[in-house]
């Protein structure tokens, strides 16, 4: 609300110009009488108006006037505006009409307008440059255009051989009339013996000549022709991690080898993002491969080092370079040179050197990776409508072990604050010292990424216990390697920003993949044993959400998120862990609400179905292997009936195999998957499981099946079997789901077979992690004509995650405005450089 205060200084003056007697007649011991009520609202309004008039100074300019003013102020300028893209780009549009008007036609504009328009960086490319032709007399004379670096006499072995770039040839290069690496001469044959050009030719750093492509311009075809204007947009974003701790690979003896990311997975670097807004308009250049926010190439890396790799002996920070590993005990760190290290950017990972061993304590990393948006646990600004944070605050730093002890000195109310981006040892469980929080917060600082990552054999948990109407925070934090679990009674708990480590999926016969030091890249899972009024989940990507031992969410909300589940059992029975709510499924064996259940009771032997009557919350362990030895033995005999099975709604996978032929371990399979497609909250492998309460998804996108109770969904993508045990309440509306889901009447909404081919990588740490194929509206089986999943959110966006990115959206303005200011007689190829 604001703080001006003009509703109480208009509605007082009004009050005071009513005759006392009808103020008198109308006043009230409690709340105000019918006349005061009416007195406040026409205040309310008299301070909307006196606004007004306050910003109407402000409203005459386009840098601060208000976003409904933008149109108005655009048509005294005859901009064209575009009504797909934000108030943003709407805004520099017509603040810079009369700017790109001056420059209409230049390629230096047009890479301005996708900076300005769009928010991404581009490289514009003149196709019709690039044709090989035979050169006439007007053309200027290039001839054999000689290798230049430290004297004209080194020869082109020599060139080549060096790995520093090298100084290119005065006129023929800066004229444009000769490649920068390759020497190709305008319109001539390619020169094939220098490795970086000749890589780059698919690329919009293409130095050689091609002939003419007569087909559609688009992505990777139709390039070269004399109307065709290339237009490579990245857009992908680059985050820049600060000194965070590498994992060491524990099967490398030959040398001293880590990964750069502290998760221990292989992920690629990309190139820091170095172009800003002054490098425009009059000092233009067209961009070099190292200045944009594309993957590094071992190529490019190897022979720009000296743009890509701080030089130790220059002493400013020259945070602007793409990686740098660095060594000593206490910030800042020390660089290390190239000279003592071996470094692969493709894969994300270094070694030392023979004889390199780090001085002065351990070794840390710095670089950049690539995403599509500001999700997750990540070195990006959170301070956007960043919630308020409980005092006392403590400070906490260094990495290792150093979070444990200031977890348990944490009270009841108060926040603990990580300032850095290393990595921490699983703490202690936080119970406000043994009573349980009141008001707490766990958080890394901004634009920092601290990482918990549990180490060992065997998952562990971190129990977070709330005491009455508790209040929980979670933000920019990397948990990875245990549990998360949710005890006692909270109000409310807000997970922002944060990632619950999906996990990685391994090749059969491993379930999980593994890290470089072999810890086991399983999920980490959010078990809610609590009782939570609301369970918010903002920005992050999570693991399975679930409930457990009479855990219970009034209300779980989640946006802008991704959460996911992978398999985590390939055998044909149950194991103990296989059973994900162990109290539930014996709460149901002991009612037995249903047929089937009835059935799996009956199956069991005297002695435990008496313990599971008898059995307390949670139950012993030792009861929840005796049920699951009891319900494994019921797998391998045939037991399918419809009768049994009529209230099941049965997956599809599973109803192909009702009625053919089954081997013993066929049959057991079978059973199994019967038995997880009826209990899925007690023994299927889910995304999200809830027995009460209402599941609100908002652009958000579920890799794995879900079961609820009540749900609604807006601008999502369920990629998998989605059950709302109440489908007859609830909302989905402009979202992909899964066919033969069993959910409220779908809006504006299309089906897709489960784990359709809808993302161009489901592993999560790469780049592409959940970004939607060009592809992708192949997927579609049903909807209505025109539907789409690439631009089928409510605002024409596409479906999911990364629907705030507004990517459809952005590249339809990009081609309006492109439109308007490209040359006449030019028509653009949009080709997608990441």
């Amino acid at each position: 609300m604001l703080a001006d205060r003009y509703e109480e200084y208009y509605a007082a003056k009004l009050w005071r110009m009513i005759p006392s007697v009808y103020r008198a007649l109308d006043s009230a011991p409690v709340a105000p009488g019918p006349l005061a009520e009416i007195v406040n609202r026409i205040g309310a309004q008299a301070a909307v108006l006196r606004r007004s008039i306050d910003r109407m100074w402000e409203d005459q300019s386009i840098e601060s006037c208000d976003d409904w003013i933008i149109p108005y102020i655009g048509d005294l300028l005859a901009t064209r505006i575009v009504a797909c893209l934000d108030a943003r780009a709407q805004r520099v549009d017509v603040a810079k009409t009369i700017y790109y008007r001056r420059r209409k036609g230049t390629v230096g504009l047009l890479e301005e307008l996708a900076s300005d328009i769009a928010g991404r960086d581009a490289r514009v490319v003149e196709f019709f440059r690039r044709l090989s032709r035979r050169r006439h007399n007007f053309d200027p004379a290039i001839g054999l255009v000689p290798f230049a670096s430290l004297s004209n006499a080194v020869t082109l072995a020599e060139e080549l051989s060096t790995a520093a770039p090298l100084a290119p040839s005065p006129f023929p290069v800066v004229e444009g009339l000769s490649g920068i690496y390759t020497h190709t001469p305008m319109g001539g044959t390619a020169d094939l013996r220098h490795r970086y050009g000749a890589s780059r030719t698919p690329t919009a750093f293409d130095e050689f000549f091609h002939t003419a492509d007569f087909r559609l311009g688009r992505q990777s075809v139709g390039w070269h022709g004399i109307p065709k204007l290339g237009v490579f947009v990245w857009w992908l974003k680059t985050y820049r991690v600060p000194p965070s701790t590498p994992v060491k690979y524990a099967n490398c003896t030959k040398f001293d080898q880590y990964t750069f990311d502290p998760t221990g997975r292989e992920v690629p670097l990309f190139c820091a993002e170095r172009r800003s807004g002054d490098q425009f308009g009059e000092a233009w250049i067209t961009p070099d491969e190292w200045e944009l926010p594309g993957p590094l190439d071992q190529l490019l890396f190897d022979m720009r080092q000296d743009e890509l790799y701080p030089d130790p002996a220059d002493p400013s920070p020259q945070d602007d370079k793409a990686l740098a590993v660095l060594q000593g005990t206490t910030s800042p760190y020390v660089l290390m040179g190239l000279n003592q290290l071996s470094i692969n950017v493709g894969r994300g990972r270094f070694h030392l050197n023979a004889g390199v061993s780090p001085s002065g304590g351990g070794l840390y990393t710095r670089y950049h990776y690539g995403f599509a948006s500001d999700i997750g646990a990540g070195p990006y600004d959170r301070s956007r409508d960043e919630p308020s944070v409980p005092s006392p605050v403590t400070s906490v730093s260094g990495g290792g072990n150093a979070l444990a002890a200031q977890v348990a000195s944490l009270g009841a109310t108060g926040t603990l604050s990580i300032d850095d981006s290393l990595t921490y040892g699983l703490p202690g469980n936080i119970d406000g010292g043994g009573s349980g929080i009141v008001d707490a917060c766990l958080t890394g600082k901004n634009e920092e990424r601290p990482v918990i990552r549990a180490t060992g054999n065997s998952r562990s948990t971190l129990v977070i216990t709330g005491n009455g109407d508790a209040v929980l925070l979670l933000q920019g934090l990397h948990l990875m390697g245990a549990d998360l679990v949710l005890a006692g009674t909270f109000k409310s708990v807000t997970i922002r920003c944060v990632t619950l480590d999906p996990g990685t999926a391994g090749n059969a016969p491993a379930l999980f993949a593994s890290a470089a030091d072999n810890q086991q890249l399983w999920p980490t899972r959010l078990f809610v044993e609590a009782e939570i009024q609301d369970l918010s989940v903002q920005r992050s990507i999570t693991g399975p959400i679930r409930t457990r031992n009479g855990g219970f969410v009034e209300t779980i909300r989640i946006e802008d998120s991704i959460v996911q589940s992978i398999p985590e059992s390939t055998g044909v029975s149950f194991a103990p862990q296989d059973i994900y709510d162990a109290d539930g499924l014996i709460r149901r064996l002991a009612q037995a609400p249903d047929p089937l259940s009835k059935f799996l009771r009956s199956q069991l032997p005297t002695a435990v179905r008496a313990d599971v009557d008898a059995s307390p919350s949670p139950p012993a362990q030792t009861l929840v292997n005796d049920v699951a030895a009891a319900i494994n033995a019921v797998l391998a005999t045939p037991f399918y009936s419809p009768a049994l099975f009529a209230r099941v709604p049965l997956s599809q996978a599973t109803r192909d195999l009702i009625g053919t032929p089954m081997t013993p371990a066929q049959l057991a399979a079978f059973n199994r998957r019967l038995l997880m497609d009826a209990l899925p909250v007690e023994l299927a492998t889910l995304a999200i499981a809830t027995k009460t309460g209402i599941v609100e998804l908002s652009r958000t996108t579920v890799l794995g099946p879900i079961a609820v109770h009540r749900l609604n969904a807006s601008e999502c993508i369920l990629d998998d079997l989605a059950i709302a045990e109440d489908a007859q309440h609830g909302c989905v509306r402009f979202s992909a789901y899964a066919e033969g889901s069993l959910i409220h009447q779908p809006y504006e909404s299309v089906s897709v077979a489960s784990a359709a081919p809808l993302f161009r990588t489901r592993v999560f740490g790469l780049p592409d992690y959940c970004r939607l194929l060009d592809s992708a509206d192949d997927a579609i089986l049903s909807g209505r004509a025109g539907a789409s999943i690439v631009s089928g959110a409510q605002n024409g966006s596409e479906m999911g995650v990364f629907c705030l990115e507004a990517i459809a959206l952005k590249r339809r303005g990009l081609a309006a405005k492109f439109a308007e200011y490209m040359p006449i007689g030019l028509v653009p190829v949009w080709v997608d450089a990441t």
